[in-house]
C-alpha cells in the first residue's frame, strides 16, 4: 500500500492477511509469466522441429488464437495495464516476449496469415480475423 499511514491505522491481523494474501498473488503472477514464456517459447521450438502438425487445420486455428492472445496483451488497447514496478522480478519482459512471438508468427505461419487474411476464415461474423493485418504490420516492423 502506498499510503503507510492509512495502512499503520488498520488491524494487525488485517495486515498480515492482505500481506499474506498479496504475496501469495505474487508467486501466482511469477507462475504464470514464467508459464507464458516457457509456453511461447516451446511453441517455436516445436514448430520450428515439427512443422507438419502446426500446418493442419485443426491445429492453424488454436495457434493463431494463442498468438493473436498473446499479441493483443502485449500491444493491443490494454497493454497498459501490464505495467509493472519491478518486471524483472516477475520475469516480465514483454519486449523480448513479443519479438519471439513476432518472429514465431511469421517464420511458421506466414503462408497461412495471407491466407486467411484473403479468405477471413469465417471470422468475419465473430468481428475478428485469424490473423490480423495490424499485427503482422506490427510483426513485420520487430523483424
Amino acid at each position: 500500500m502506498s499510503n503507510t499511514a492509512e495502512w499503520e491505522r488498520r488491524p494487525v491481523q488485517e495486515r498480515q492477511e492482505r500481506t499474506r494474501l498479496f504475496h501469495s498473488q505474487e508467486n501466482i503472477i511469477r507462475i504464470d509469466m514464467k508459464l507464458a514464456n516457457e509456453e511461447v517459447s516451446m511453441l517455436a521450438f516445436t514448430s520450428e522441429q515439427i512443422t507438419v502438425p502446426f500446418l493442419l487445420p485443426e491445429m492453424v486455428e488454436r495457434v493463431a488464437s494463442m498468438l493473436n492472445y498473446f499479441l493483443l496483451q502485449l500491444v493491443g488497447p490494454q497493454r497498459k495495464s501490464l505495467s509493472l514496478k519491478d518486471p524483472e522480478k516477475y520475469e516480465f519482459r514483454p519486449k523480448d516476449l513479443l519479438k519471439q512471438v513476432g518472429i514465431n508468427y511469421i517464420s511458421e505461419l506466414l503462408k497461412l496469415i495471407i491466407f486467411f487474411m484473403v479468405n477471413n476464415y469465417n471470422y468475419e461474423r465473430k468481428g475478428n480475423m485469424l490473423f490480423s493485418a495490424p499485427i503482422l504490420g506490427l510483426v513485420l516492423k520487430l523483424l
